[in-house]
């Protein structure tokens, strides 16, 4: 018998007990009992279940982890978790894998795991979601550790002290606690125990002051995450395969989920792609048929959210706001508007950012798009009512509208270096309005759908700018009336779009419409009568119709003052029309400098406006007779374009080189000319329509160019386009049509087509004489033309130009 088998000594003390049914005891190796309904259980443990922690050993290897999946796409990952682990100190080592809900953590902690225990080391597994199963999982450590103890009926609190003190005692263990959602839950676990190694998983991204290392783990690449699908479903086509890949966000968790629904029922990719697109809350929540609806996606992020409510209920709010953009980054000014104090909105979002439901830059917020619908659905439970995602939709559309920048008028366009902030917020306003417009929230849809096409419209970038801006008008006539300031407004810009996508004809209709409407609504004195005036003089200059401007000009002065915008607009529109009308003189040259400073003076140098004013202005001077003066101004307008948009690719800037081309073209620098609207033709046929008058107008200088340097075949397929382009839109003696006409004609004779070429010199040379008359320039060209077709025509004749001659 060894000293721990022995009993101790007897003592030699003696005890009383004194009062009713009391027991006193001095040394007792039985059982003492009192009480009429006393019961005792007892157990006789073997000696080794009272071994000290430090004295228990256990087999090479011992574990506690489930046999993984194959690891798909995580190999950098894994690797650079390894390298982290092995490179920290070799104990009370803490590092922590955070991320998005199903992005695989668990699964990347895991593999880590077994391949430690490859090694012959220990390691356990503790779901770490609440603290009692923290103390059960520890408790198993024990009872594992020590088979005895599991006899002992310990609580679970002192079978979960016992092996922490199993762990100090011993060293070169890994501790994996899975799914962690509140640090402070196994501070008592980690803080204390020195002589492992601790990999912790959350989905939380802060609060880890004792971690020495935090790895991110992100959404697979799109490669491996089409693996996990094609694997499931080899007969899917590799774009449909791609196309569900990108929807489920190449989530982990999304992309198992839906190739265990492939492969149990056997579906189409294609079809499992168009249900999840129609009906995404029922395809988040279906799994396998042994899936539990926890381990969903929807019962995943379900749990996140219920986490972040608890916490912040305005940051739940917030999410469902969020909910609603498109899955693309959102600038902070955009959810500032929806709280007054803009450090509560900061709050929220990193609250919602601690769990991963954002990222957060200094400048946008951006939320996975799994979790966006999501936040769309309505749970199981319906504790998110319709009035409530209705309301998150209002407030997102609300928000939005109020984050746009002011536009006082027409003309106050987004300035080139607000073009980047613009091009952000198109995707959320086409997301926002491309669901369903929200009850109580249709004005703003309809500001935002303006605000867009507006935007869209002076890009050159929108192919239904006019069929979205009478959606606009459309719903703004509904809840303020057809004769509100705002519907005018509206209609406005419906003109514009027309305008802008070369539609002459239907928004000269619109403008002419609304002349009528505003001066019977506001009367003839309104600045918004006077503005709608001003729309239907630009689209008159655009076709060279006669126009009233100077008695627009003088009107805007007289009501408006003589520094008002549209007063300076007007003086400048009555300037162009002068010029078209009489050529640039020196003293137009002078007005139309003023004109153009006083413009650029009033909208900004980065309105685009002002770079069109500018550039305009440098054509005048090359058609003046300073060409050279006005490439340079061109060049200078186009350099401080693209330094102020930071693009190349912007139609308007394709625009200006083509008025560079123009002044170019003055400077009878025709190869040079040529070559410029060579590369600039695509680019605007591509944005904008082939019948605008402007891009008519280039493509007419470009035959002329190609012309001069001689190539007629190119000339004359260029200019038999370019003829059929003008109907419709510039009448028969429009100076274009004209021109080409007898362009046709100089290609009939380079041709040797004698015929024909007199036949459309003839015609022409009637209609620049009936509209230019008989001594103008333009005549004698088209009668020089004339006389040579004739003299060609009679030598192809020689007894005729004999008979003739005789």
């Amino acid at each position: 018998m060894n000293d721990r088998e022995r009993p101790p000594r007897r003592s030699t003390h003696h005890v009383t007990a004194i009062g009713a049914n009391a027991a006193a005891v001095a040394v007792n190796f039985g059982v003492v009992s009192t009480g009429p309904n006393a019961h005792i259980n007892s157990w006789i443990l073997p000696p080794q279940a009272w071994g000290r922690p430090d004295e228990v050993n256990v087999a090479p290897g011992t574990h506690n982890l489930t046999t993984p999946r194959p690891l798909v796409g995580r190999t950098t990952e894994l690797a650079r978790l390894h390298r982290s682990l092995t490179n920290g100190p070799a104990r009370g080592d803490v590092h922590v894998i955070h991320g998005l809900g199903g992005v695989g953590k668990s699964a990347l902690a895991l593999h880590y795991a077994r391949a430690h225990t490859a090694e012959g080391r220990f390691a356990w597994w503790i779901r770490a979601h609440d603290e009692e199963t923290v103390e059960s999982d520890l408790a198993a450590l024990t009872y594992r550790v020590n088979p005895a103890l599991a006899q002992a009926r310990m609580t679970p609190r002192h079978a979960a002290e016992w092996a922490r003190n199993w762990l100090q005692s011993n060293r070169d263990w890994l501790l994996v606690f899975d799914d962690v959602a509140d640090p402070g839950l196994i501070e008592d676990s980690v803080g204390p125990l020195t002589t492992g190694r601790h990999l912790i998983t959350s989905r939380r991204a802060s609060g880890w002051a004792v971690a020495a290392s935090i790895h991110f783990l992100d959404v697979l690449a799109p490669e491996p995450a089409r693996e996990l699908l094609r694997r499931c479903s080899p007969d899917g086509s590799d774009d449909v395969i791609a196309e569900l890949a990108a929807d489920l966000g190449h989530l982990p968790l999304a992309v198992e989920q839906a190739a265990a629904y492939l492969e149990e029922t056997r579906t189409p990719v294609a079809r499992y792609l168009a249900r999840l697109r129609a009906t995404p809350d029922r395809m988040l929540r279906a799994g396998a048929h042994d899936t539990d609806p926890q381990d969903t996606v929807a019962g995943v992020w379900r749990i996140t959210e219920e986490a972040v409510a608890a916490r912040s209920p305005f940051a739940a709010r917030l999410a469902h706001l969020l909910a609603w953009y498109a899955p693309l980054p959102i600038p902070r000014e955009v959810v500032y508007t929806v709280a007054d104090d803009q450090a509560e909105v900061d709050e929220a979002l990193g609250v919602l950012a601690a769990y991963n439901m954002v990222r957060l830059t200094a400048t946008h917020v951006e939320m996975h798009r799994l979790v966006q619908v999501v936040g769309r659905m309505l749970d199981d439970g319906e504790r998110h009512g319709p009035d409530v995602l209705t309301d998150a939709h209002a407030s997102a559309v609300r928000a939005l509208a109020m984050a746009l920048p002011a536009s006082s008028t027409l003309y106050n366009l987004p300035n080139l270096r607000q073009w980047p902030w613009w091009l952000s917020v198109l995707p959320h306003i086409d997301h926002l309005v491309g669901t369903s417009v929200p009850v109580g929230a249709r004005v703003d849809v309809a500001r935002l759908l303006l605000a867009a096409e507006k935007f869209r419209s002076l890009r050159a970038t929108s192919n239904h700018a006019a069929e979205r801006v009478q959606q606009a008008v459309t719903l703004l006539a509904a809840e303020l009336g057809a004769d509100h300031v705002e519907v005018l407004a509206a209609r406005l810009n419906l003109g514009w779009a027309y305008e802008a996508a070369g539609d002459l004809g239907r928004a000269e209709d619109v403008y002419t419409a609304l002349v009528s409407d505003h001066e019977r609504v506001l009367g003839p004195r309104h600045e918004a009568t006077l503005t709608a005036r001003l729309m239907l003089q630009t689209v008159h200059l655009r076709l060279d119709k006669t126009d009233n401007s100077n008695d627009l000009a003088v009107d805007c002065e007289r009501f408006l003052g003589p520094e008002h915008e549209l007063t300076v607009f007007a003086r400048y529109h009555h300037m162009t029309s002068t010029i078209t009308a009489d050529g640039v003189s020196a003293a137009a040259l002078d007005e139309a400098r003023r004109n153009t400073h006083d413009l650029v003076t009033l909208l900004g140098e980065d309105n685009p406006l002002s770079y069109f004013t500018r550039a305009s202005f440098g054509v005048l001077q090359a058609i003046a007779g300073d060409p050279a003066g006005g490439i340079g101004l061109l060049e200078e307008v186009i350099d401080d374009c693209r330094r102020a948009c930071g693009r190349d690719d912007e139609p308007w800037l394709a625009f200006l080189r083509g008025l560079l081309a123009v002044a170019l073209f003055f400077q009878k620098e025709w190869h040079r000319a040529r070559e410029l609207l060579d590369e600039v033709l695509p680019r605007l046929l591509s944005a904008y329509s082939v019948t605008d008058p402007d891009v008519l107008l280039l493509r007419y200088l470009h035959c002329m160019a190609m012309f001069a340097a001689d190539d007629l075949e190119r000339t004359h397929a260029a200019a038999t386009e370019l003829l059929d382009d003008t109907v419709g839109v510039f009448p028969r003696d429009h100076f274009v049509v004209m021109w080409s006409r007898l362009l046709l004609a100089l290609c009939e004779l380079g041709e040797f087509h004698v015929r024909q070429a007199r036949e459309l010199a003839s015609e022409v040379h009637a209609d620049m004489e009936r509209v230019f008359g008989s001594h103008d320039e333009n005549t004698a060209a088209a009668r020089k033309v004339l006389r040579m077709a004739n003299a060609l025509c009679a030598i192809r004749h020689p007894i005729r130009w004999l008979t003739g001659r005789l």
